[in-house]
């Protein structure tokens, strides 16, 4: 049996037979609620699931919990399963060759480290005047450094379940940032960078959205300069624009690598810096021309941060807290009040399977369960979660209790590209209740079914 049949197979997706224009799928569903399980289609496909952009192909649409007109399927409670109809490597093809000067070969090769050298990703939400979710974007945009100098942007979309290039690129080879100091080489379009955890998603039913807005250039270009400008893709215009008036400060100091957090309540960016000072800033994105503010916490950072420990932040929205951190070297679990940021740090009380090796990987919400969720990407590929439930009252003084659940179904295709076993490339989603990734340039999009 082929890998790609035996993936399918393993995902739960029911008997795949082999044809003469390709693979089959019988799949079958048996996580909808109530009706045991439900054969779906066979379809061809390319990459897992069938084919979206061909009608004719298609058979009935089944019943499953999703948006009208989303065409993958979901797989169980606590399985891996592909989501999408192509893989990253699929839009290499589709760039403008003729102006970014590599061959198609060249291109799919470097597209692994668009998507993680030293990556990130976001999610941005879009929803109709209704409020209905009926589009997720799951953004990738990066390079960088001696990596790859490619400046477009993708995305993976949910109301297609395809990868697709939302900005061409202009160039692919790495080379020296013009103007380093807002990080780019064409006015207002940020230069190909490291984007860490620097980037954010914004819904479009949020000021300035739907849009991805990276926060502060990191090893922007082949000379690995910082810019502390920020800027906003705009995902209907397909266009970037510089963000906030003023760069964040102080944007060349040495820590690279800060926590940033989306507030939604107060619609703002908090980024506290990986080191052991004071000094942290806010930027208000209701606003397209609004500032940096710079401000000073009233007791330096504890956990001796480092450029290498690779924090990551997140709102609390039940108890509005910003909590930061990182699991290396006993370092763990601090938070704030998010109505006074500029309280000390308080280290967490942790307890159970408390998270180790963990660097640079997010915390991510899950508001169906009031807990946090954080892949173990100690261990590649990965295979569990630790799940985080905080205590009922007092949050800063009572524990915080750690868990772990395991995942089964096909291997993970998570790759990291920079040699680390980090970077928030796991994202949230509530409509569908999984993690979401682009596990790797020529792997489908891969959910986790929480």
């Amino acid at each position: 049996m082929s890998t790609r049949r035996q993936f399918l197979q393993n995902a739960g997706y029911g008997l795949v037979l082999a044809g003469s224009h390709g693979l089959f799928v019988t799949k079958v569903r048996a996580d909808v609620a109530g009706s045991g399980p439900v054969p779906i289609e066979t379809l061809p496909t390319t990459h897992g699931l069938s084919r979206a952009d061909d009608p004719a192909a298609r058979g009935p649409r089944p019943a499953w919990p999703l948006p009208d007109g989303w065409k993958f399927a979901l797989p169980a409670a606590g399985r891996r399963g592909p989501i999408s109809f192509n893989v990253l490597n699929d839009v290499a093809a589709a760039a403008d060759q003729a102006t970014a000067g590599e061959a198609v070969a060249q291109m799919q090769f470097d597209m692994r480290k668009v998507l993680g050298a030293w990556g990130s990703s976001a999610v941005s939400l879009i929803k109709d005047g209704s409020g209905n979710v009926v589009d997720v974007i799951y953004w990738i945009f990066g390079g960088g450094h001696g990596d790859i100098g490619y400046d477009g942007v993708c995305a993976w979309r949910a109301a297609t379940g395809r990868f697709d290039v939302m900005l061409r690129p202009t160039k692919w080879n790495v080379s020296p940032t013009l103007d380093p100091d807002h990080g780019e080489n064409i006015a207002g379009r940020p230069d190909s960078q490291h984007p860490y955890q620097n980037i954010h998603g914004l819904d479009s039913d949020e000021p300035n959205g739907p849009a991805l807005v990276q926060l502060r250039g990191s090893a922007v270009g082949q000379g690995a300069a910082l810019s502390g400008w920020a800027h906003r893709f705009d995902a209907n215009t397909r266009q970037w624009t510089r963000f906030g008036s003023n760069p964040g400060m102080p944007h060349t100091t040495p820590a690279v690598a800060s926590a940033f957090i989306k507030d939604r309540v107060r619609k703002r960016f908090v980024r506290y810096p990986s080191d052991n000072y004071t000094l942290y800033d806010i930027i208000d994105y209701s606003q397209s021309t609004s500032a940096w503010l710079a401000q000073n916490q009233r007791a330096g950072r504890i956990g001796n941060w480092s450029d290498t420990s690779m924090p990551c932040g997140i709102h609390d929205p039940a108890r509005d807290l910003y909590l930061a951190g990182y699991w290396m070297t006993g370092t763990g679990l601090h938070a704030v009040p998010a109505a006074d940021p500029s309280s000390p740090f308080v280290r967490l009380t942790e307890i159970g399977t408390v998270p180790t090796n963990v660097v640079g990987t997010g915390l991510q919400y899950r508001s169906a369960t009031d807990q946090f969720i954080l892949v173990d990407s100690a261990t590649q590929p990965p295979t569990r979660i630790y799940v985080l439930t905080p205590p009922s009252s007092n949050p800063l003084s009572n524990p915080w209790t750690w868990t772990t659940r395991n995942f089964i179904g096909p291997v993970s295709a998570f790759s990291n590209v920079s040699g680390g076993s980090w970077y928030n490339r796991w994202q949230y989603v509530a409509l569908l209740d999984a993690l979401i990734v682009c596990p790797a340039a020529d792997a489908p999009m891969e959910c986790w079914k929480l």
